[in-house]
């Protein structure tokens, strides 16, 4: 299934009838039509804070931006993340071993596992205990995402799922408030 473009869906909401009586959410077809060019820069928002305590604010590193996803984004969010989750436990598509970001596993799990671990090995004398802790910074905005749809096709996750995911990380757009309210 290709994914859902914003083009694709301007093109729906022009093409329907602005006459058709509406659907459960009462919203007629010609306010959203009227609507569609205005709503447009209100789907996501970008508000870029300063990092406080930063000593040069001349240096971008030292603001960070927010974005501020449109209450049906972070609907369709959120029943992604549902659906992700779902298919990473009932598939076992994630070692048993990790522990961010899975339902009921926490800090004290890892810390629990880590020294049941430890004390495993120190019962063996021919054994050497290491430990190694990574903080991958920035990991999230730095995927790849051909990368990571391939990776979910080769996980055999849905292909319809794969579809929203590839749309939802495809030819995003937002605009930037900047300190003041200037808008760009």
């Amino acid at each position: 299934m290709p994914p859902i473009t914003l083009d694709e869906v301007q093109t729906a909401v022009t093409n329907v009838k602005p006459d058709k009586a509406p659907g459960p959410d009462g919203i007629p077809n010609l306010v959203l039509q009227r609507l569609l060019p205005t709503i447009e820069a209100y789907l996501s928002t970008t508000v870029i804070l300063r990092k406080p305590g930063k000593p040069d604010y001349s240096d971008p590193k030292a603001y960070r931006p927010i974005a501020l996803l449109s209450t049906i984004g972070k609907a369709l969010e959120s029943v992604l993340a549902r659906r992700l989750s779902y298919l990473v436990e009932q598939y076992d598509l994630l070692p048993k071993q990790h522990i961010g970001g899975c339902r009921g596993h926490s800090c004290e799990l890892a810390i629990h596992l880590l020294l049941e671990e430890t004390y495993i090995v120190w019962r063996e004398s021919s054994r050497v205990a290491s430990g190694l802790a990574l903080d991958a910074a920035g990991a999230f905005d730095n995927v790849n995402h051909i990368r990571l749809i391939h990776d979910l096709r080769k996980r055999r996750v849905p292909d319809d799922l794969i579809g929203w995911i590839e749309s939802f990380l495809s030819n995003r757009r937002t605009s930037i408030t900047l300190l003041g309210g200037a808008d760009s």
